[in-house]
């Protein structure tokens, strides 16, 4: 689902008996073993990634979709979709350096300030890989 709050998506995994996944975790998750720019190599597919950019502009139709749950858009570990959909929410507080509190598993109840966003955006390549990442604090 997009345009979910931090608050609403933490709430529905707490209701599902799970949490956020930490940054360490999205990015084990998303890159299913791999450490080239995507899960499954180097080159961007645009068969597996859910993607405008095969139009070659940032302005070109496209948007989100429904995560699938088989085929090309799923990654080794059977992980459809975490490239290229949408942002996601983590429980990890940003820090400039990747990694630099990927160690540190917030308590349960804790709440970060400026939690980091993984999974990227279908308007730009760049953007699909697996590494992007981005935060927003609260106000």
């Amino acid at each position: 689902m997009n345009c979910v709050s931090f608050d609403a998506a933490r709430a529905y995994c707490r209701l599902v008996g799970a949490d956020l996944p930490t940054e360490a975790e999205r990015e084990l998750a998303a890159r299913a073993g791999a450490s080239s720019a995507y899960a499954w190599g180097d080159a961007l597919d645009l068969d597996r990634v859910v993607s405008s950019v095969g139009c070659g502009t940032r302005a070109c139709r496209g948007g989100t979709a429904r995560v699938v749950t088989e085929g090309p858009r799923c990654n080794a570990l059977g992980i459809c979709d975490l490239s290229g959909n949408v942002w996601e929410w983590t429980l990890t507080d940003y820090a400039p350096e990747l990694g630099a509190y990927a160690a540190v598993v917030p308590a349960w109840g804790a709440v970060p300030t400026a939690p980091v966003h993984r999974g990227g955006s279908w308007l730009d390549p760049k953007l699909v890989e697996t590494a992007p990442r981005a935060h927003r604090p609260f106000q």
